[in-house]
């Protein structure tokens, strides 16, 4: 049902006690609607996208796997150390196709394990074993989407 505009006005009236008709203290005034298609440039993010997909593209350092991969964040996407975003790069692409060779999802030997001791013990560290994917991936590139502190953040948390 559509609501008339003096409808409104008229709902908006009240009678004081003289039986004087008296109009609300507001008023309806057209409001600009704000456009929910909001344009946003994304440029960091679409940096750290291009970055996931070259390090999916280096393939499972454990298994050597290059398809079926589940990219793995060590911390969160906006973990800081020493005030420096480092959270998207704290990344490592682990073979995901369930069964016994999961290593993302949760089981024996999933990265994770609360403890990560049977993570640790089969594999390695996920730390080195990070560092190392991101040493090739900076050898292979010739550098990478950080700038130089941010690696001195990756480097000094990984170590």
């Amino acid at each position: 049902m559509m609501v008339k505009s003096a409808e409104i006005a008229d709902s908006l009236t009240a009678k004081n006690v003289k039986g004087k008709t008296k109009v609300a203290k507001f008023a309806l005034i057209p409001m600009p609607v704000a456009d929910s298609r909001r344009k946003r440039v994304r440029t960091s993010n679409n940096k750290y996208r291009v970055f996931e997909e070259e390090i999916r593209a280096m393939g499972c350092p454990i298994t050597g796997a290059t398809n079926d991969l589940n990219i793995h964040h060590l911390e969160g996407r906006s973990f800081k150390d020493n005030k420096q975003l480092i959270g998207p790069f704290l990344i490592i692409p682990l073979y995901q196709p369930g069964g016994k060779k999961n290593l993302h999802q949760q089981g024996e030997n999933s990265v994770h394990d609360y403890t990560h001791s049977s993570f640790e013990s089969t594999y390695g560290c996920i730390n080195t074993l990070t560092l190392k994917l991101l040493k090739i991936y900076l050898i292979q590139n010739g550098g990478g989407p950080w700038n130089r502190e941010q690696w001195r953040a990756i480097v000094d948390y990984l170590e």
